[in-house]
């Protein structure tokens, strides 16, 4: 992602409160910025053909990375929504509901023989909604 400072001066810096620190594995920081930039009435570019040369450590293809990682995305979401308790149960409806939609999906896996891929879909979903249930856990 980039940013003109200009952006910065308008909408404001990332939320600190938010993201990863040490070894916690909050997120939700780069989908804050984004709504605020378009909540102040700024264009968001997404550009498919840009390429970017990323390293990946091995560790982020480990079980316990991706749980810590799907609990960091519903801890983030908790926190970035903390006083909208609309917003917050709103998002609840929506982890949940999208728990059932991966069950139904997974059917298709499972009629596959493809138990691993059932079973991390499933495992991932409830991560999410672990974390948003109690985001210290994703630290």
């Amino acid at each position: 992602m980039s940013f003109r400072k200009v952006t910065f001066d308008e909408v404001g810096y990332f939320n600190t409160d938010l993201g990863r620190k040490g070894t916690g594995l909050l997120a939700t920081e780069e989908k804050d910025i984004y709504l605020r930039i378009l909540h102040y009435g700024k264009k968001v570019f997404y550009l498919p053909n840009v390429e970017v040369l990323h390293f990946v450590e091995n560790n982020k293809f480990d079980k316990n990375y991706v749980r810590r990682h799907s609990m960091g995305i519903g801890g983030g979401e908790r926190m970035r929504l903390k006083n909208q308790p609309f917003a917050l149960f709103m998002k609840w409806l929506e982890y949940v509901a999208k728990w059932g939609y991966a069950v139904l999906y997974g059917i298709g896996f499972l009629i596959k023989g493809q138990w691993s891929k059932f079973i991390m879909l499933e495992r991932f979903r409830w991560w999410v909604i672990a974390g948003f249930m109690n985001p210290k856990k994703a630290d």
